[in-house]
């Protein structure tokens, strides 16, 4: 026993000590590491476990996504559920421009809800409000580079082609359009629908026509085919396919191209023609700056842009992002690059380069 400052002091009392104070520390560091690491950038060696465990301290992971509720959502929820039991899968579906406007919101309210977001159209806006954030994911490896971001802003969780719904019904086999001139024949006049409240809709089929036109030339073609009055649809693009089907409409322009033919499965009389050079869009996944649920949210980007979670895709009629992953059959004839077709590929750079002038475009000409 010695004396230590005045108190008495024994072996067995300084091993207790060290002990609790050890254990202090194996309790603190992880803590400690988890507020001084983002772990949507992590790169670890110890990456998954760091995760997890986050993860099962976080429970849950909310989804902001431009995809089907039915068709994607609940079956990619219940597969990642299946993964990580401990974490529950929430989703918001929605169009770009919804689920962006619902980001800035929760921002401005300092209320964040949403730790990830995917759509056409949400990369601008979220970027330039600087409510996005790097991530890093290793399944990033397995994707072109034109669907990825080199700053770690976005990969891609699938690819949306574009083509013209049409009724098999209501429109012969010799009518249906195989040009964008066969677009502005006066026999369409009042049978055209597309959508008018997506970056993906309208403004991607005026986008698509200034790039493969030019300026001035577009312009003409555009106020041609004003003269047909197409009608401007406010509701979700599968509603817009869908009254095509019920003969409301005989053509519908900018439509999802994976639409017409899942409707065709179900017996529905739609059918879909590729028109040149086809309009496709790359479907951007962000991470929402300060996201509530990060280690969850990570998890939930790996998955999404893996093998297991980019063929939950492909089984759901979409086209995935990876080059890896071979399309069902019923859909390679929508796939361009399989049929020799023109592509005009609408990278966040490429919508921003003819974002306003095409909005210009529609003003004057469609609204």
């Amino acid at each position: 026993m010695t004396e230590t400052g005045g108190r008495k002091c024994d072996f067995l009392t300084l091993s207790c000590a060290t002990l609790a104070l050890g254990a202090l520390l194996a309790w603190v560091e992880p803590a400690a590491h988890a507020q001084t690491v983002n772990p949507l950038s992590y790169k670890g060696p110890d990456r998954q476990k760091f995760l997890e465990d986050g993860a099962q301290r976080e429970r849950t992971v909310v989804f902001y996504s431009g995809w089907g509720s039915d068709q994607v959502l609940r079956p990619m929820a219940d597969a990642f559920q299946r993964k990580y039991p401990f974490i529950k899968m929430e989703f918001v579906e929605g169009n770009g421009r919804v689920l962006s406007q619902k980001i800035l919101n929760e921002a401005r309210a300092n209320a964040r809800y949403g730790d990830i977001v995917g759509g056409t159209g949400v990369y601008g806006s979220l970027t330039k409000a600087k409510l996005a954030q790097p991530y890093y994911t290793p399944e990033a490896d397995a994707f072109p580079a034109e669907y990825k971001s080199p700053e770690g802003l976005f990969v891609s969780g699938n690819i949306y082609y574009y083509g013209v719904a049409y009724n098999t019904k209501t429109v012969a086999a010799s009518d249906v359009p195989k040009t964008y001139e066969d677009l502005t024949d006066p026999k369409w006049k009042g049978k055209i629908v597309w959508p008018s409240n997506s970056d993906s809709g309208a403004p991607l089929f005026i986008g698509n026509i200034l790039l493969t036109m030019g300026a001035q030339t577009g312009e003409d073609y555009l106020k041609k085919l004003s003269a047909n009055r197409i009608v401007n649809y406010t509701g979700s693009a599968r509603a817009m396919v869908d009254r095509v089907g019920q003969g409301e409409y005989l053509l519908a322009l900018a439509a999802f191209a994976h639409h017409p033919l899942i409707s065709k499965e179900k017996g529905a009389p739609l059918e879909v023609s590729m028109l040149q050079p086809v309009p496709t869009d790359i479907n951007t996944i962000l991470a929402v700056k300060d996201a509530p649920h990060p280690h969850a949210a990570a998890l939930l980007l790996d998955f999404i842009f893996s093998r297991e979670g980019q063929t939950s895709l492909r089984d759901s009629g979409y086209f995935p992002s990876r080059l890896d992953i071979e399309p069902i059959p019923e859909m390679r004839k929508v796939i361009p690059q399989l049929n020799g077709m023109k592509v005009n590929v609408f990278t966040p750079e490429a919508v921003t380069a003819v974002h306003d002038q095409a909005n210009v475009l529609f003003q004057r000409y469609f609204r």
